[in-house]
């Protein structure tokens, strides 16, 4: 147990004092997170809107979210990751706070795209300031963290905003915008600069490393693109699986839900640790065939909740193993001092599953029958193992881009 225990802690071990900061930020932020849980029931029940409707919104939602993630990685190399990620959070939460004021269709359609433009400007630049403050040997278990402060604060969330959602709607705004505020002051205070956060504003002129000129960093973004659409089922097809499917209520596909994240919060940083010594595309590969697996093995369980569990813990090993390694492939990958491009090309590909994936998986799902649209995910993740292999051998010939 003592050595177990020591090995847990050595995976928090030797971060940065930039990286846990950056990480109480996201956790402030990220614990206030509220109104898109609720955000579709906010309109079909409280405004009346219909499902399509909704629908729509939240489509305007999704292009603004690959909008900030573009422009968000750009202005990180432009004006500094940390002044991004403060302006974000400060913006955002300013809308979110005039949302509740506006009714009519076009107006909140706007600013939803406003919203997700902004506030989804956070992500590459937290990224990259968590990236930039990180020596290469680190960066993979900074991530990690990042990525545990996400999810903590994103457990905490939801579970506040419906005990607020039942009182009135508007609380959910009020409190969200608040929390988005708070962290851009806590942030303001108490982040230092980075290697990679100039003092002055970089010139426009000055040339920089795009990441979509680097053929085997785009072939890397069409895999993440596959495996996150693979992965945002979990906000698609799975809850109509085992609603429909295994019968579960509410109550039980809620602690689906929550076992992940708890999950998640207690065993990546200690995964991701043991994991750091393979090749980082190589686990990339074995986690999204293990997100693919756990998923389509779901058809096998027969609806007991046990059993669905445990197909939970296979997918959920998939994701810790895919989603902190795949941004570790990105920040050793960017050239120094140009991580904000390649974090902000990075974002796309999960803005633009989170358009493509759930549209595309629900159609699929009626068209060819759950078991079938199973097996396909299983297939799929199976092809993504072989993908990711033949890119880390082709990852290997190619040389590292330079900052000019």
């Amino acid at each position: 147990m003592r050595r177990l225990a020591t090995f847990y802690l050595d995976a928090f071990r030797g971060l940065p004092r930039a990286v846990w900061l950056a990480c109480i930020v996201t956790l402030v932020n990220r614990a206030g997170t509220m109104v898109l849980p609720f955000l579709s029931l906010y309109l079909v029940e409280k405004l009346e809107f219909s499902a399509t409707a909704a629908g729509w919104f939240l489509a305007a939602f999704g292009l603004g979210s690959v909008v900030g993630s573009h422009v968000g990685g750009i202005l990180s190399e432009r004006i500094g990751s940390r002044t991004v990620l403060i302006l974000s959070l400060f913006g955002a939460g300013l809308a979110f706070l005039v949302l509740p004021l506006v009714q009519s269709a076009a107006s909140i359609a706007a600013l939803l795209f406003v919203i997700a433009a902004i506030g989804d400007s956070f992500r590459p630049a937290v990224m990259s300031y968590v990236a930039d403050g990180t020596e290469p040997e680190g960066k993979t278990r900074a991530l990690a963290l990042l990525r545990l402060a996400v999810n903590v604060g994103m457990a905490l969330g939801p579970a506040v905003g419906g005990l607020l959602a039942a009182i009135d709607y508007t609380w959910l705004f009020r409190v969200d915008g608040a929390t988005c505020i708070l962290a851009a002051a806590v942030g303001a205070f108490i982040l230092p600069r980075t290697s990679g956060d100039p003092s002055a504003p970089v010139s426009f002129d000055q040339p920089t490393a795009s990441p979509w000129r680097d053929g085997p960093f785009v072939l890397f973004l069409g895999l993440v693109l596959v495996t996150s659409c693979l992965f945002f089922q979990l906000l698609a097809t799975v809850p109509v699986w085992l609603r429909q499917e295994a019968g579960l209520p509410e109550v039980r596909i809620g602690l689906f839900f929550a076992i992940n994240a708890l999950t998640v919060s207690l065993l990546e940083m200690p995964t991701v640790h043991f994991a750091e010594r393979f090749r980082p595309l190589a686990v990339c590969g074995v986690g999204a065939a293990l997100v693919g697996l756990g998923l389509g093995l779901m058809p096998l369980t027969g609806g007991h909740f046990g059993w669905i569990i445990a197909t939970l813990m296979v997918w959920t090993l998939g994701e810790m193993l895919s989603a902190p390694f795949s941004n570790a492939v990105v920040a050793h990958r960017a050239p120094a001092g140009r991580s904000g491009r390649y974090m902000g090309a990075y974002g796309m590909m999960w803005a633009l599953a989170l358009l493509i994936g759930p549209v595309v998986g629900m159609a699929t799902y009626e068209t060819i029958g759950p078991d079938a649209f199973w097996t396909v995910v299983a297939i799929l993740g199976a092809g993504l193992l072989l993908a990711y292999r033949l890119l880390a051998s082709f990852w290997q010939r190619s040389p590292r881009p330079s900052a000019a």
